[in-house]
């Protein structure tokens, strides 16, 4: 699990209550996130003590390549 926000086995996008009023976002809730035209979608989360206006989102772990089994 993530240390701060106990999530386990999925990404989120993590934004503070404020800025998920504002953007009218609930926990669970399925955002699109497009960066340099990669799409991505993802779960929001609401994450007290987050910063105003700052989304989060952990990628890759460190990988640098997915592994095959």
């Amino acid at each position: 699990p993530d240390p701060v926000s106990k999530v386990v086995w999925d990404n989120c996008l993590t934004v503070s209550p404020k800025t998920a009023k504002d953007m009218g976002l609930k926990d669970g809730i399925v955002v699109a996130v497009d960066v340099n035209g990669t799409t991505l979608k993802v779960p929001a989360y609401i994450q007290p003590g987050q910063s105003n206006k700052v989304a989060g989102l952990a990628l890759g772990y460190g990988r640098e390549a997915g592994v095959e089994l």
